[in-house]
């Protein structure tokens, strides 16, 4: 579900990061939580009403989004994921058009020791882990801390002028394992767009050393493709184009006579067939009783005209 780390910091450095934040979001405090208290706020963010979902506030540090925003309180349930969270920040922060794949969540448990001296765990959270459950299910005198980070990507240029003429290209910052169907489902959200993205489809332009087209499955990943498999960056471009139905081979439509309609055309019953063939006797009568002019034609000497007699 996740991955983990943990160190051992000193007092000094845990208490001069808690000093930052309270500094940043203009309150004051030591620092530490105790036990009652964070016994007290885990019982109150969740709640269940019936057997149903429940549901609670998780608190997430997002200032990787704005700089101007230390964290959002977001009202999640235990069935939502951390991409769920990471969409929902987004959209908060009004960011449709950033790609959620370069975007994920870290969790930070930290407690006091015997020792005195405090213990920090840092958890990478996959992206179907749900955060809720993750910090009901922490002990008392454990401090919980939720931090969007961001994974590396890599810039790709797609061509848009099919949604917007004066618009060339876009620019976008995406994940190495972002497919190709979120990539067009990005471009719509730059342009504002309520189309669906299965109108539309990513093709590979190759200029040299020779000229192809082809289009991308949904489910390729145009950024990886650009690092392996082009010879050069210049070389090819990708272009957003929209996806016209074709009639394929082997299932052509039916055809239509104009001349007339298709109800007025009426087609003949299929009859069996008759065995029409004779028997060696009927052969024999029917040859018996034929005249001569069946066999020789009217005159039964014209063919014997025309030869010369020695």
């Amino acid at each position: 579900m996740f991955k983990h780390m943990s160190y051992p910091h000193s007092r000094k450095s845990l208490s001069a990061s808690s000093e930052d934040g309270s500094q940043k979001n203009g309150t004051r405090g030591n620092g530490t939580l105790s036990s009652d208290t964070c016994s007290s706020r885990s019982s109150s963010a969740l709640s269940s009403a019936g057997g149903e979902a429940q549901t609670g506030v998780i608190k997430v540090h997002c200032n990787i989004l704005r700089p101007d925003v230390d964290y959002k309180t977001l009202f999640v349930s235990n069935y939502t994921s951390t991409k769920d969270v990471v969409q929902m920040l987004l959209r908060k922060c009004k960011m449709r058009n950033r790609d959620p794949n370069l975007y994920y969540l870290m969790m930070e448990i930290s407690m006091n020791c015997q020792s005195g001296q405090p213990l920090l765990t840092v958890l990478e959270l996959d992206d179907d882990a749900q955060p809720l459950d993750l910090q009901t299910c922490q002990p008392s005198g454990y401090r919980i801390k939720f931090t969007l980070m961001c994974r590396e990507g890599g810039l790709l240029k797609v061509h848009d002028t099919c949604l917007n003429p004066s618009s060339k290209y876009k620019s976008l910052l995406i994940a190495q394992h972002t497919l190709a169907e979120e990539v067009v489902q990005l471009l719509l959200n730059c342009h504002d767009s309520m189309e669906s993205s299965d109108n539309f489809a990513l093709f590979e332009v190759c200029h040299m050393p020779h000229y192809y087209e082809h289009k991308l499955h949904p489910h390729d990943m145009p950024l990886l493709l650009e690092r392996d498999q082009w010879p050069h960056a210049t070389s090819c471009t990708f272009h957003l184009r929209p996806i016209v139905p074709s009639v394929t081979e082997g299932h052509r439509p039916p055809f239509v006579s104009q001349q007339s309609a298709p109800e007025e055309r009426m087609q003949a019953p299929e009859l069996p067939l008759k065995d029409t063939r004779l028997s060696e006797s009927q052969k024999e009568s029917y040859l018996r009783d034929r005249p001569p002019s069946f066999f020789y034609g009217e005159n039964p000497f014209s063919a014997y005209q025309n030869y010369v007699y020695i």
